[in-house]
């Protein structure tokens, strides 16, 4: 029966294929939380009552025309048309609880682990395996060709796969996949001609995520076991330790790449991308030190690093509560000159070590609890087109600022920020979305 919110209708039953099917219909307005109970099921025409289903599946509404279902919504991929490249580090549930690394077996993440495109739900935490956060790599396989993009993929903090050598580790069967694909994409990888940047983890610097644990105890074992290059100038400092591992870490991702793509292919299809704290700019930086060892320890970063990469907010980190639009978006000019700076000084470091400078994450930031729906329509407000332009154009390209990943394409505003260039991939006439488009054209 109808709800106050769904309404049912066009039901019908295939006895051929034994499927049913039906029209939800949500109306505009309504809240956006589904819960739809089944009764009375049969599994067959000759099953008994309350046997259940199976094989639920849903689509949106043009998503499945000539009787078969496309993976994506063509709106969607309109709304990613514009772009060089799609970066995967929420859909693939990066930011993952890696677990404590002290637990018996570190919780390592195995190629068996992973999540799979046969999974019933595709997105962060399903608990079914250790591994299983965030979409399958099998679906970044097909976004990334039916849309045609480089892709920019990070790869678990806690993954196993450390040398070539080791044919099935996570990371090693990982790049097989987005190599030669599977059954599931039809045994066709990357499109032919598309590029892979690879980040390990995602800001691994920061406390605020399970991976800074677990790379920071995983470098403190490894100088403990002895052996370890971490260590090798002599430095007591775990947290540099830490530092020179994720770097390190990175460069056996490379390594590892590398083996299966073929030579020739590192920092050409294959583009590793050492991404840093912003904060720590400059020749001083523990991120410039971390370099400077592997300068030391493996030979030039730019044999097997393709870029520095740093975040690039601007923002109003605390609004008064009599704040007004105009208040809120001249504070956030302000704090995109104040990011000047420190982009140059990324910049020498990056010139310094023959490497690119790109932005892995970067746009409006107004993620606190202070005025919220001013900082909310200040975002959806026209003045915020020519500062995401101003930011992106002076700030940024002409500060010598190579590629930028703007953050995001679509996401709904509230007090945890209001990251996206629009609220719905749907709308493209939003200030900052145009504002993007704008500065692709010139």
């Amino acid at each position: 029966p109808d709800s106050p919110y769904l309404t049912f209708s066009n039901q019908s039953y295939d006895p051929v294929n034994n499927y049913s099917m039906v029209y939800v219909t949500l109306p505009p307005g309504q809240p956006s939380l589904m819960t739809i109970l089944f009764t009375n099921t049969q599994r067959t025409q000759t099953s008994g009552l309350n046997t259940g289903i199976r094989y639920l599946k849903a689509f949106r509404p043009g998503l499945y025309p000539n009787g078969s279902p496309t993976h994506f919504d063509p709106a969607y991929i309109n709304a990613l048309a514009p772009f060089g490249y799609l970066r995967f580090m929420s859909w693939t549930g990066t930011n993952y609880s890696a677990g404590y690394y002290g637990d018996p077996g570190h919780h390592l993440i195995n190629w068996a682990d992973r999540s799979l495109p046969s999974d019933a739900y595709q997105g962060m935490g399903t608990g079914v395996r250790a591994g299983a956060t965030g979409v399958s790599w099998e679906y970044v396989i097909l976004l990334a060709n039916e849309a045609n993009k480089d892709i920019w993929i990070n790869i678990p903090v806690s993954a196993t796969g450390s040398s070539p050598t080791d044919t099935t580790s996570y990371i090693y069967k990982l790049a097989q996949l987005l190599k030669n694909g599977d059954s599931f994409t039809g045994n066709h990888g990357l499109n032919s001609g598309l590029h892979i940047y690879i980040e390990h983890s995602n800001e691994v610097w920061n406390p605020g995520f399970s991976q800074y644990t677990w790379n920071r105890l995983a470098a403190v074992d490894e100088v403990g076991q002895g052996g370890s290059p971490l260590n090798n100038d002599g430095d007591t400092v775990q947290l540099d330790w830490a530092y020179r591992r994720h770097a390190k870490r990175l460069y056996e991702i490379a390594k590892i790449f590398e083996a299966v793509f073929g030579s020739g292919s590192l920092n050409t299809t294959i583009r590793p991308v050492y991404a840093w704290w912003n904060l720590q700019e400059g020749t001083g930086s523990t991120g410039a030190k971390t370099l400077a060892w592997m300068n030391a320890t493996y030979g030039p970063p730019s044999n097997y690093f393709y870029a520095m990469a740093q975040g690039s907010y601007f923002s109003d980190t605390s609004p008064s509560t009599t704040a007004t639009i105009p208040d809120v978006l001249a504070n956030m000019l302000a704090s995109s000159n104040a990011s000047v700076t420190k982009t140059q000084q990324n910049k020498a470091t990056a010139n310094l070590y023959g490497l690119k400078l790109f932005a892995y994450e970067g746009g409006p930031d107004n993620r606190n609890t202070s005025n919220v729906g001013i900082q909310i329509e200040a975002n959806r407000d026209a003045g915020m087109g020519p500062l995401v332009e101003h930011h992106l154009v002076d700030n940024w390209f002409g500060q010598g600022g190579d590629m930028f990943g703007y953050f995001s394409l679509a996401s709904y505003y509230s007090r945890n920020g209001d990251w996206g260039a629009t609220e719905d991939y749907r709308i493209l006439s939003t200030p900052k979305y145009q504002a993007i488009m704008n500065v692709l054209s010139q």
